[in-house]
């Protein structure tokens, strides 16, 4: 044996009855409560060869090996019999401690405790040379105690034993006939992570390695485990015992001993985070497995190579699969290639491929960019036979960038690589307004990949990928201007605008606001294989908005108009005003659609002015107008002009007593340069409605002017006179009449008077009411006095005779220069009225028509004039026609009045004679004379 500290471990087979729960339908899992045994193991390793004091037994912490715990399952089930038992182990610490926790029930668990056995060197003093002791090695077995292998008793639940002492029993053990020896020699790496999705392999320093040896050649029969320590460069340089330089070894495997570790750190995306787990070989034997060293040479090493062992997170020492392992752990980072592929070991040179993997992101409303932080790239590289194509990941710097080493046979190799989607990342936030975002999920697929000019294998380029949403959603683009890369277009032009869209500031009057919050799309025309692009852009608060498009060359441009402009987008929140007077508002939705473009004529191409947008109603409402004069724009109009009128409404105060009304809040109409402009009246009936001019202070016309048929459906008649009985007509209005000043400007409509024309025959209906007589350009007025009288008989001296009294709320008809006035006469039997008129007439010729009765009405009558007495009798009044076509003179100080009463005729009343149904008797001693007035 040579002097180099090495110690020699024999195979340990572990072989434990499984528990059959389709026997016992028993379940562990179940058991609720726990007892506890733990304890602390050492074994003898010699004497210290190391030390100056020279002590002959020195007690070592048997850091590493595992204890088993047998645990009774008839213990659970009892009276069952069973004989089946379940083992549970630790591995000791570098103290020598251990601790299992297993399940137990109220009667207790009967449990049987065994130590790992294993062979190492005991180190014992042979001689003093020089001063010095001599130590020499000797192979000893270690077993587990003899008191050990029987029960420990029954823990109940919630109990603990506590084994402070553990010693392993010590046995001789020899390698007869194996006095040969040969340096072995090798390197041992263990895999770390250095950063997200970056696993690299680095030198197993001073790690207790160790190694399975196979002497079947030489006739062992079971397999001999060597240990050695690694240097601060992961070497080992061990002498190995051989039989038969002829014969040799074989290593089985390699491993680090006492391998549990729960240092591993591990990152993820954001942090780094402390694994449990443990260093082992792929497989049993690993990459050298069964590597057969025989024809040795005396004094000449033999190498083992390289040995990478992989880490597994929350190892399970039974040998069951790693359980709970992180979510972001992989097995297939491609700093640890090396150990997937026994071939791979022989590339020992090596190449890095970079490229980028650019996520699609949204910094605000419609704003796209690339980002999306550090994320997972899978890479596919397509290697030749026998290694055959192998899957890495590896992960992306914060902007997208990748750098992957990977080994190669040769630096001149070439391989073909496939960068997949991202696959990690399955939500994504969008913005579905300035201020709320949403969570989507989905897909990434690539969209554009931009490779370099006489680019190598290992090149990737720049790939630019895309969002792609699970489900539909109505506010989410693929084509945000940001998003656009086109290779050899690495310049940019800036295209600039102003988005507005038609608003509605109050009843029948629109305006035009920035479209803050809106999202357009701007289309340009590449061509060729590229094609048009569009590109969404959001609106600012001001309405502007801007977007920096990829051009190939300084100076590139493109003709770009309205049509360039989409696409027509939808809402759900345009406030529409029912009526004016009045918070009679809704809220609809509809389309915005591009209506005009005004630019200036020396505007740029990249300079699209001002684009103004229109409303359209998706269910059109009866009060809805597109043409409302705010919302007209036309391009080379600079100038502008109020367009200011009047409209009135006829209207009754009493029984025919015809008025005009403001016409407050009505729709106006007018026509200016074949262009339609649509406002409102105001609450004073008057109108100002702006139209365009090209310049300021231009004159112009108004072909046009009025307002559409209104129909209504309370206007209020007065039907009886003498009384407010109303009558509630349906009907419309129409213009009739517009008197405008012969002095007004072009823009001065002056007022239009529009009558009513009711549904059917009112009662006691008129249209030629006085007060609704209006004259174009009159400035003067003139006043129509009266009386209307009907018959009674009058007391006269102690006799009865034919008189006249006062008629009130008789209905009339004033015929002036024939034309009909239709009025009514007062408490008093007066009736008056005013007329418009251009010039002071001297005289009008007149004749006055009461109405007849329609019903028989009573009457006084005194049979005897001489007597009072009288009887009641009946019949109707009719009009004596007694004032028909007769001259009336102005009898006022300015000429202004005409008093029929004050005619010179002396019939100055109009008389209602009385006609009885049947002539009472004394009737004839009456005689009316219509000449008289009382």
């Amino acid at each position: 044996m040579n002097k180099h500290f090495f110690y020699f471990l024999a195979l340990f087979v572990l072989v434990f009855s499984a528990c059959k729960e389709e026997q016992s339908e028993f379940n562990l899992d179940d058991v609720e409560q726990t007892a506890t045994v733990r304890g602390n193991v050492k074994y003898n390793a010699g004497a210290d060869a190391s030390s100056s004091d020279y002590r002959i037994e020195v007690y070592k912490a048997a850091e590493g090996r595992k204890v088993f715990l047998d645990v009774a399952l008839k213990d659970y089930l009892v009276g069952s019999g069973t004989g089946d038992i379940k083992t549970y182990e630790a591995v000791i610490d570098a103290d020598g401690n251990f601790e299992i926790q297993f399940p137990s029930v109220v009667n207790g668990v009967g449990v049987t405790l065994r130590l790992e056995e294993f062979v190492a060197p005991f180190q014992v003093f042979d001689k003093m040379e020089e001063g010095s002791p001599v130590f020499k090695s000797q192979l000893k077995r270690y077993t587990t105690p003899v008191t050990y292998l029987t029960s420990l008793g029954k823990l109940k639940p919630n109990e603990t034993i506590n084994e402070e002492d553990v010693k392993y029993k010590i046995d001789d053990f020899d390698l007869e006939g194996y006095d040969k020896s040969v340096n072995l020699t090798g390197t041992v790496f263990m895999a770390y992570e250095s950063a997200y999705r970056t696993g690299e392999y680095r030198a197993a320093a001073n790690q207790n390695v160790e190694i399975k040896v196979d002497y079947s050649a030489s006739g062992l029969s079971e397999p001999v485990i060597f240990g050695a320590t690694t240097d601060a460069n992961g070497n080992i340089k061990t002498g190995m015992p051989v039989k038969s330089y002829k014969d040799g070894f074989i290593i089985q495997s390699l491993k680090i001993l006492g391998s549990a570790n729960d240092e591993f750190t591990h990152y993820n995306a954001e942090a780094s985070v402390k694994l449990k787990g443990a260093y082992a070989t792929k497989s049993a034997e690993g990459v050298t497995a069964y590597t057969t060293f025989s024809d040795l040479i005396e004094g000449v090493d033999v190498n083992f190579g390289k040995q990478y062992l992989p880490f597994t997170p929350n190892y399970n020492y039974s040998g069951l699969p790693s359980q709970n392992k992180p979510e972001t752990w992989a097995d297939n980072l491609a700093g640890w290639l090396v150990d997937k592929n026994t071939n791979l070991a022989k590339y020992t040179e090596s190449v890095t491929i970079t490229g980028s993997s650019k996520l699609p992101v949204e910094s605000a409303y419609a704003v796209g960019t690339y980002g999306g932080g550090v994320h997972t790239i899978e890479l596919t590289i397509q290697y030749a036979f026998p290694i055959n194509t192998q899957t890495v990941l590896a992960a992306t710097d914060a902007n997208g960038n990748f750098s992957v080493s990977i080994p190669v046979e040769k630096t001149t190799s070439a391989y073909t690589l496939t960068l997949s989607n991202p696959y990690e990342k399955t939500t994504y936030e969008h913005y579905k307004t300035a201020s709320e975002k949403i969570e989507l999920t989905g897909n990434y697929s690539l969209r554009a990949k931009i490779e370099p000019d006489n680019k190598k294998w290992y090149q990737l380029g720049d790939n630019y990928y895309q969002f792609n949403p699970s489900a539909s959603v109505e506010t989410y683009s693929t084509d945000l201007a940001g998003w656009l890369k086109i290779k050899g277009y690495d310049k940019t032009a800036l295209v600039s605008g102003k988005i507005y869209e038609a608003v509605e500031s109050g009843y029948l009057t629109g305006t035009y606001a920035p479209a803050a919050g809106r999202r357009i799309g701007i289309a340009i025309p590449y061509g060729g294989s590229i094609g048009n692009q569009t590109l969404f852009v959001p609106v600012g608060t001001d309405g502007t908005y801007s977007v920096t498009i990829p051009i190939q060359n300084d100076g590139d441009e493109f003709t770009l108009t309205t049509a360039n402009i989409s696409p027509n987008y939808k809402t759900k929140d345009y406030r529409h005003y029912n009526a004016g007077g009045k918070n009679d508002t809704r809220i609809l939705a509809g389309t915005y659609s591009l209506n005009t473009n005004i630019k200036s004529a020396d505007a740029k191409w990249n300079e699209l002015g001002d684009i103004y947008y229109r409303f359209t109603p998706d269910v059109l409402p009866t009060t809805f107008e597109q043409n409302l004069a705010g919302w007209v724009k036309k391009a080379g109009f600079n100038g502008s002009a109020n367009v200011e009128g009047a409209l009135k409404f006829a209207t009754e105060s009493g029984f025919r007593q015809g008025i005009y009304s403001n016409a407050a809040y009505q729709k106006v109409s007018i026509t200016h340069e074949s262009t339609i402009y649509v406002g409102a009246t105001k609450a004073d009936g008057t109108f100002s409605i702006p139209v365009l001019l090209k310049f300021n202070g231009m004159e112009s016309n108004i072909s046009s002017w009025g307002f559409p048929t209104l129909n209504v459906k309370n206007y209020e008649h007065y039907a009886i006179p003498g009384t407010d009985n109303k009558e509630i007509l349906e009907g419309s209005y129409s213009g009739y009449l517009t008197d405008k000043p012969a002095s007004a400007s072009w823009n001065q409509l002056g007022t239009r008077y529009c009558k009513f024309y009711p549904t059917g025959s009112p009662v006691n209906w008129s249209d030629n009411l006085p007060g609704w007589l209006k004259v174009a350009g009159a400035t003067k007025t003139v006043s129509i006095k009266g009386n209307v009288k009907k018959a009674y008989q009058k007391k006269d001296g102690g006799t009865w005779k034919a008189s006249w009294t006062n008629d009130a709320n008789r209905m009339a008809t004033v015929t002036l220069n024939g034309i009909p006035y239709d009025v009514v006469s007062n408490s008093s039997g007066a009736f008056s009225f005013s007329l418009p008129v251009t010039t002071l007439p001297a005289s009008y010729t007149v004749t006055v028509t009461p109405v007849n009765d329609v019903n028989n009405v009573s009457f006084i009558h005194h049979e005897d004039p001489s007597k009072d007495a009288q009887t009641t009798i009946y019949g109707k009044f009719t009009s004596a026609g007694n004032i028909s076509n007769k001259t009336v003179s102005a009898s006022g100080t300015n000429n202004d009045e005409f008093d029929i009463t004050k005619a010179s005729s002396p019939e100055s009343s109009a008389k209602m004679t009385f006609n009885p149904i049947s002539i009472p008797d004394g009737w004839s001693s009456y005689t009316w004379n219509t000449n008289n007035d009382d």
